[in-house]
């Protein structure tokens, strides 16, 4: 296709003129800002990579142009607007170009948000650019040291895509992103009351939408469309602060089977993608077979469940859990299990602490009355 950009040199406006070319259009544009002698260094850059830079006084927009471009800077009456409307030529905010390209990204992120878009949008591309990552990224502001108009990487037509997504202009309703994330809402380009219907018809047509849990406005608005938090402040402390990277590898699905429906149904259980593994709770599971609590039973119906267990276990690669204690884990390592209790952390503190106090009033101690723990 043929592509004129009508204010090629604006952040948002250089990127995706730059990824139509990459993509193997045919690409010119125009600038005031060049036809007034500035910015030669973004002229320099663009007509590097092929793309034609136009004066900006309506000459260039010609009938054999498929899509003409404009920047929301431009004013509806310049030249080159009336020329385009006059031919009858495709006319696409730039706001709309860029939903179009989101849209289609396998998958396709949008970073919304009133303040912190631009970094967020760079921080991804830094990041994928290192790892090696083939994936399209479009922001407002170049990376450190690229010394281009807004970020820009080029990815595959049917690879990923992350863009900023900015609600100043009324546009963030145009996407349909696979994965929306919305870093705030705050007062900036107009009052929070005025940007919400924004940000809320944004939310709902992502198909997956991350918010910010430390904003405030963002998380109420994520907790009515089913969002997801990326804020997780007290998992970074413990785990790293790569948690969110990481954390679908990291966090394991463990199910508790221990009733007797469960154990009748445990194959079909374990068959579910994503079970990492099974815990058995002893005492639940001897009360659903009618016996009393207990870590262990004789009952045959309780040998007979924890064998059917282990076995639904081994055959689809899930591993195998129970609790208990001291007394009983040797044998369920015998068993096969391989996550066992060895002592429950109730019964740790609880010994701890009577240990503590008859050392210092043995007349006050009392016996430890479980005797599952």
């Amino acid at each position: 296709m043929r592509y004129h950009f009508s204010g090629i040199a604006g952040a948002g406006m250089n990127p995706l003129a730059r990824l139509m070319r990459a993509r193997g259009h045919s690409v010119q544009g125009s600038d005031r800002s060049f036809d007034q002698g500035k910015n030669a260094e973004v002229a320099a850059g663009l007509a590097t990579l092929g793309i034609v830079v136009k004066p900006q006084d309506g000459s260039a927009v010609t009938a054999n142009l498929d899509r003409f471009v404009y920047s929301t800077a431009v004013e509806a009456e310049t030249p080159e607007v009336r020329a385009a409307r006059a031919l009858g030529l495709e006319r696409v905010p730039r706001p709309a170009l860029l939903a179009e390209v989101v849209d289609a990204g396998r998958p396709g992120v949008a970073i919304a948000g009133t303040s912190g878009k631009s970094t967020i949008t760079g921080m991804v591309g830094w990041l994928t650019r290192e790892a090696g990552v083939a994936a399209t990224v479009l922001g407002g502001a170049a990376l450190a040291g690229d010394g281009t108009s807004g970020c820009f990487l080029p990815g595959p037509v049917d690879g990923p895509v992350a863009a900023e997504a900015c609600e100043s202009d009324g546009t963030l309703t145009g996407y349909h992103a696979a994965l929306g994330l919305i870093h705030n809402i705050s007062r900036d380009h107009g009052e929070v009351d005025a940007l919400l219907p924004q940000f809320e018809t944004f939310a709902k047509r992502s198909g997956r939408l991350l918010v910010n849990s430390a904003s405030p406005e963002a998380a109420l608005l994520g907790r009515t469309v089913g969002a997801r938090s990326y804020g997780p402040v007290r998992a970074s402390y413990y785990v790293g602060f790569d948690y969110f990277a990481n954390a679908n590898e990291d966090v394991l699905c463990i199910v508790m089977v221990e009733t007797r429906d469960a154990v009748a149904q445990v194959d079909d259980i374990l068959s579910v993608p994503g079970v990492d593994a099974v815990y058995v709770g002893p005492a639940d599971l001897s009360v659903t077979l009618g016996l009393p609590p207990a870590p262990d039973q004789d009952a045959a119906s309780f040998s007979d469940a924890i064998t059917r267990i282990l076995d639904a276990c081994r055959a689809h690669g899930v591993v195998p859990g129970i609790a208990g204690n001291q007394q009983t884990a040797p044998k369920r390592i015998e068993q096969g299990f391989r996550l066992v209790e060895v002592a429950a952390d109730a019964a740790v503190l609880a010994r701890g602490a009577g240990l503590a106090l008859r050392a210092v009033a043995p007349d006050r101690a009392t016996a430890t009355k479980s005797s599952y723990l």
